[in-house]
């Protein structure tokens, strides 16, 4: 009998615990954009463990973005803190809210938005 009342009891843990232990694992499903790095065993192709506070590797895969921020040219050079890398990236790019969530949060309403602070808009209004 005892030991059904602690299977019991560990079933019961197990469920009520269950949602915690899965954010555990994975806070969410990606977005449409990086659907192919989601699961479990996926987080290391995006994260970076063991480095005290947490650290992402986005420009791993954004080589362009790199480059750009390297060479201090184009949107993305105006706005990443200095130093900060990959890490600034979730400031405006949010991800494990699932595959319909729009990955950019723009910090003002596109009405609003000063287009001449892009590189390439800068370039055309010299034409």
């Amino acid at each position: 009998m005892q030991s059904l009342s602690l299977r019991a009891t560990a079933m019961m843990a197990v469920a009520w615990m269950g949602p915690a232990l899965v954010a555990q694992i994975s806070p969410g499903a990606l977005s449409k954009a990086h659907h192919d790095l989601d699961g479990p065993l996926q987080c290391a192709n995006c994260h970076i463990f063991g480095a005290g506070k947490p650290q992402v590797k986005c420009l791993e895969c954004h080589k362009e973005i790199a480059s750009r921020l390297a060479e201090k040219r184009g949107y993305h050079a105006l706005e990443v803190k200095s130093g900060s890398g990959s890490n600034d990236c979730a400031r405006c790019h949010s991800e494990h809210n699932g595959l319909n969530f729009r990955m950019v949060r723009w910090p003002v309403p596109k009405e609003k938005f000063d287009h001449a602070r892009l590189a390439f808009c800068t370039f055309m209004q010299q034409l």
